[in-house]
């Protein structure tokens, strides 16, 4: 291909990728995708409430498809008790949506569990009526580390414009109702399951402006046969929230904390973003009671992090090695939730905000020595900015 040629040949792929179809994915390579679920999980025995945050950065773009990769988090919280949400679990992954919403997912990952929901009619300006495409779900039994995939037929009905809030603004979306059904057979000696029986049945907000879905909501009854003969069920109602942010320069964010008078926490970037240590000054000995002076601190931070409201805050707590494992543990994660608890109380919103302790597990430097230990105990808040 001679020099011209190729100009051309860039420019149209270009001008084809800057003027997406309506209904198709479409993302920019500075673009960071997250999606907000709050689960409610009703058993024969309990109810449960979760929280999964999934991160995702452009990592490729392609003719026809987004290489994505980033984090998949699962956080908890016990109501009325806990103000903040725990991390539980974080899962990495990477994959690919085609335009159309098709996922290609590695069966090495766990995540996304939820893969190709929605997938439009390719090349089309307007939808029909109604249309069905191929989805599937990934099952993850983390107690015996066990992945069953379940595939299905899911279909969608177009129900006209409807407004929406995203980002606190009114926007038009296209409302589109999906049901599928599940009747699984579980490959024989995989696990305690036979069978896997389920109905679900949602509704997807998807703009034509920003080329995602902006929220989704899910009722999705599953009915586990096992080999025993017994049956589990459970009830699960879903809310999505979907949005696309642009990367943040970790300089400028670090030239703001570094503006704080009297700071007494250092500052670094990381590969995700910016971390604040915040040492040893939050806490009296043994305690997870905030300090008054502290609290000047945390006002001081809070200032800064109320300007950036679509970004995640994790919030870590550790020790030394002084003590019982077990001890250190729930002393680092009171600590962590104080923390995240008064940043909630200050005005930070709860679903940008999770904590977790980790105890003596993650040294920053040998516990061998009196100065050493004191470093060791402290709490981090990280940015995220990528």
């Amino acid at each position: 291909m001679n020099r011209l040629l190729f100009i051309l040949y860039i420019i149209s792929v270009h001008f084809l990728w800057s003027n997406p179809k309506p209904f198709e994915f479409y993302f920019e390579p500075d673009d960071i995708f997250i999606i907000d679920k709050f689960q409610k999980i009703t058993d024969s025995k309990k109810q449960r409430e979760e929280k999964n945050r999934i991160y995702l950065t452009i990592d490729n773009i392609k003719e026809n498809a987004y290489d994505l990769k980033g984090s998949f988090t699962i956080y908890t919280r016990i109501l009325p008790e806990e103000k903040s949400f725990k991390k539980e679990e974080e899962y990495l992954s990477e994959f690919s949506i085609l335009k159309d919403g098709t996922y290609i997912v590695d069966n090495k990952y766990k995540f996304p569990n939820f893969q190709s929901i929605p997938t439009f009619p390719e090349n089309i300006s307007e939808l029909p009526p109604i249309w069905k495409k191929p989805g599937k779900e990934v099952i993850h039994l983390p107690e015996i580390n066990l992945k069953i995939i379940v595939p299905f037929e899911v279909t969608y009905q177009y129900l006209g414009t409807e407004e929406r809030l995203y980002k606190n603004q009114k926007i038009l979306t296209h409302k589109i109702q999906y049901e599928y059904v599940l009747n699984h057979k579980v490959t024989p000696g995989n696990g305690p399951i036979q069978f896997i029986r389920g109905k679900t049945k949602g509704f997807i907000y998807f703009s034509t402006d920003l080329h995602i879905p902006v929220y989704d909501e899910q009722h999705l009854f599953y009915e586990f046969i096992l080999k025993n003969n017994q049956i589990f069920r459970e009830m699960f109602y879903i809310q999505s929230w979907y949005k696309k942010i642009k990367k943040i320069n970790k300089k400028h964010l670090v030239n703001k904390f570094e503006e704080i008078p009297d700071k007494n926490f250092t500052i670094k970037e990381t590969e995700k973003g910016v971390q604040l240590n915040l040492k040893n000054i939050l806490f009296d000995f043994d305690s997870y009671t905030l300090k008054e002076e502290s609290k000047r601190t945390l006002d001081a931070i809070y200032e800064i992090l109320k300007e950036y409201p679509d970004r995640e805050i994790q919030i870590s707590g550790h020790t030394d090695n002084i003590g019982t494992e077990e001890y250190n543990l729930e002393l680092s994660e009171k600590r962590a939730r104080a923390v995240a608890d008064y940043l909630l109380e200050k005005g930070l919103n709860e679903d940008q905000i999770s904590y977790k302790g980790y105890g003596s597990s993650k040294p920053i430097v040998p516990n061998d020595t009196p100065e050493n230990r004191a470093k060791n105990r402290r709490v981090e808040i990280l940015i995220l900015t990528e």
